[in-house]
């Protein structure tokens, strides 16, 4: 069972990375760029066909893949190259696999959800047990929360998310109540241990509403959920640069398959869940303005927009060679404390 887990695992993290690379792949051949080859895993070929002007791969590696374009990485004379495009092209084909990763979340959550026949709200129905309205410091019955401490509250597992975060501290929480916008100052939502219904949970007190799960409430649950994961990347991400998370806590593939394992013995639902997570997870982190990332081409194309005029592919190609080999030195860091960490809990 756990091999195959394992290999389930795998599997889902290659649909990733392959979703992203049919993202870049479409755009291109719909921009007019040529594709030279569209891969599928790293490393060796194992087998290819070239079909029309592009050889399509398979390779020995299940991890990775990608999308070469003519004029990518060289200054090409095609017309047709991809250094040859507008601005605006080649815009879109450096943001469509991280759109495409985002989309491939959107459609795990909606099957998610699908089956659902309810789901929860932002407005608050019920406190637990030891909380009144009195002692929760301004938060009443049928509010809804919209923001808590100037973070949106996309869904109901915000609240508690938000509440977790700011636990301790005074903040600021708005609430629409009878219609209208109204902001709470110097709430303090205290995350404890609290009976409710018999059972005792760690919460801030407050329970939400649950709705219909009509089909609409579904698409527009499963969007909120998506936006939703792109803040939770970016909230880890200012974690680590200001310091309240460490390098050591990061996940590389190694990681992450061992907790898609591990989220795969608990049901299909989780699985695929945290797959959808993992799927937004890359497509922004890809973003990110780093040499070798879809980000760092973007910042050139800035750049390009800027000056007028292109910058050197020759040394362009430069800037990215050597991001990638920092990026790759830094994946083995990662991955070597991912199997520090499955072989002696360190």
């Amino acid at each position: 069972m756990f091999a195959i887990t394992i290999i389930y695992a795998i599997l889902s993290f290659g649909l990733i990375i392959f979703a992203h690379e049919v993202g870049h792949y479409l755009s291109a051949r719909l921009c007019g760029v040529k594709v030279n080859e569209f891969a599928v895993g790293m490393g060796p070929r194992l087998v290819s066909k070239t079909v029309g002007e592009t050889r399509y791969s398979l390779r020995a590696i299940p991890i990775g893949g990608f999308t070469a374009m003519e004029g990518e990485d060289d200054d090409s004379e095609d017309d047709r190259a991809f250094n040859k495009k507008p601005i605006w092209k080649r815009l879109i084909v450096l943001l469509a696999g991280s759109l495409m990763n985002f989309v491939t979340g959107l459609v795990i959550f909606l099957i998610i959800f699908a089956s659902y026949d309810v789901l929860p709200t932002r407005v608050i129905g019920a406190f637990t047990e030891d909380i009144t309205t009195d002692s929760h410091q301004q938060v009443k019955i049928d509010d809804e929360i919209l923001k808590i401490g100037g973070e949106r509250v996309y869904i109901a597992a915000d609240i508690e998310l938000l509440a977790d975060r700011f636990n301790g501290q005074a903040v600021d929480i708005v609430v629409r109540r009878d219609g209208k916008k109204l902001t709470l100052t110097g709430v303090l939502l205290d995350v404890a241990q609290r009976p409710y219904n018999g059972q005792t949970y760690n919460t801030s007190g407050l329970i939400p509403y649950a709705k219909k799960a009509t089909l609409f409430v579904k698409i527009d649950y499963a969007f909120r959920e998506s936006v939703d994961m792109l803040r939770l990347v970016r909230m880890g991400l200012f974690d680590l640069i200001g310091g309240k998370a460490e390098v050591t806590d990061m996940a590389g593939p190694v990681g992450v398959t061992s907790m898609l394992s591990e989220a795969g013995k608990q049901s299909a639902e989780t699985f695929w869940f945290f797959v959808a997570a993992i799927a937004i997870n890359i497509g922004f982190m890809n973003l990110l303005p780093l040499p070798a990332l879809d980000g760092g081409r973007i910042i050139f194309l800035v750049i390009e927009l800027v000056r007028r005029k292109p910058f050197n592919p020759k040394y362009e190609g430069y800037v990215h060679t050597a991001g990638l080999a920092a990026l790759l030195a830094f994946s083995a860091f990662v991955m070597f404390n991912d199997i520090k960490r499955l072989i002696i809990g360190g």
